[in-house]
């Protein structure tokens, strides 16, 4: 599901109580039978990835194996897969409060330095003083900037600056957040996997209904999921995620509907 269909889901439900009434429990449900299945699946896992730590201790020669490194390497990415898409990790329904929104903003360096402890990223603020609330899971959304955060570390250099700035909409129902970076977005090139009748045909960088599209990537070793994460997390709470890039920098701007300003 697109923001533009998440957005007619909304509206439907708005126009039609008994419709919204419904939805909301199919939704419930949905996610519960997900959560079991995701934590089911992440146990067989789990022992399949102990069991073979464990033969590759007790049996050395299984390193002159010719696949033995790609099954280990395919059961990490496996559990890796399941923990950051919306089967595992977000298999549980946001559990909105307000939330301080720059108190979030302020720990992305630390949540980068645990993270990343062998690269060194420069952080610059630039965010609004004020003390903005949104309704929002605090964890969600972190995970969400965190992604934003990873992004900017893949296209940066040791030193480089990455900067997050804000600003209130003139009505001040709507908070932006921009996290910026010196990457620039390369010319998309879309593979047939994603519904395009030739792999010739190329695409805006800033198109963000590609670049969000799971399983979307341009980059080596990585499975296409930190944009996609991000959306989502937009749509669940009621936001929506745009990038754009100039000359130095590669912009991605969150939009927030504001609760209240303390």
């Amino acid at each position: 599901m697109n923001k533009k269909d998440y957005d007619a889901l909304n509206r439907f439900k708005e126009e039609s109580p008994k419709l919204k009434e419904l939805l909301e429990k199919e939704t419930a449900c949905h996610y519960k039978n997900l959560s079991i299945a995701s934590h089911e699946i992440l146990n067989h896992l789990s022992f399949i990835g102990s069991s073979y730590q464990i033969i590759s201790s007790k049996y050395p020669e299984t390193k002159d194996f010719k696949f033995w490194d790609n099954l280990g390497t395919s059961i990490n990415e496996l559990t890796d897969f399941m923990q950051r898409t919306s089967l595992c990790r977000y298999c549980v329904f946001p559990q909105k409060a307000p939330v301080l929104i720059n108190d979030i903003l302020y720990q992305l360096p630390d949540e980068a330095d645990n993270r990343y402890p062998n690269e060194e990223r420069l952080f610059s603020f630039n965010v609004e003083d004020k003390k903005i609330e949104i309704d929002a899971d605090s964890e969600h959304i972190l995970i969400a900037f965190n992604e934003l955060i990873s992004n900017s570390y893949d296209a940066t250099q040791n030193n480089d600056t990455i900067t997050i700035s804000s600003h209130l909409s003139e009505d001040l129902t709507t908070y932006t957040i921009t996290v910026s970076n010196k990457g620039q977005l390369p010319e998309i090139h879309l593979p047939m996997t994603l519904g395009q009748t030739s792999d010739d045909v190329t695409h805006s960088p800033d198109d963000i209904d590609i670049l969000t599209s799971a399983f979307y990537t341009n980059k080596k070793n990585h499975s296409g999921l930190g944009l996609y994460i991000v959306m989502m997390v937009c749509m669940t709470h009621n936001g929506n995620l745009s990038v754009s890039q100039d000359y130095q920098s590669t912009h991605f701007n969150i939009n927030l509907p504001v609760l209240r300003i303390l």
